[in-house]
């Protein structure tokens, strides 16, 4: 965990603290905790055009689809503020780096990516976290 740098933050979730993880060195990081596991989880917020929801439901749908069969995915699932019907979140669960890497190098992120933004009226955060062993 040496090579993880740590920032608190609470965006109005609550009692609920977040670790925004970033790697220093740019290189894969590789830690695992006393379980032998290891994930890095992505939690990318967006405040939706109230017109256009049902276009990027469909659009994250179909993301949904297709990374959940790639090599590396443990999880991958679209979220609605319960507060905020505008407000989701999509949060994703890969095995590490390398799997991130080839989903974002993928024909359909590449696709759909772009379609997903020009539903946005603003992206609040995209963060990677990594499990911390305490």
């Amino acid at each position: 965990m040496d090579d993880c740098l740590h920032s608190y933050f609470d965006e109005g979730f609550g009692n609920k603290t977040f670790i925004n993880v970033k790697n220093k060195s740019d290189k894969n990081i590789t830690t695992t905790n006393n379980k032998g596991i290891f994930m890095i989880t992505i939690i990318s917020e967006n405040i939706i055009e109230e017109q256009k929801q049902q276009e990027f439901i469909t659009i994250v749908k179909q993301m949904i689809e297709k990374s959940r069969k790639e090599d590396g995915c443990i999880s991958y699932t679209l979220h609605q503020n319960t507060q905020n019907p505008l407000y989701y979140c999509i949060i994703e669960q890969w095995e590490n780096e390398q799997a991130i890497s080839q989903h974002n190098n993928t024909e359909h992120f590449k696709t759909l990516v772009p379609q997903m933004k020009k539903c946005r009226i603003e992206q609040k955060q995209a963060n990677h976290f990594c499990i911390m062993d305490i």
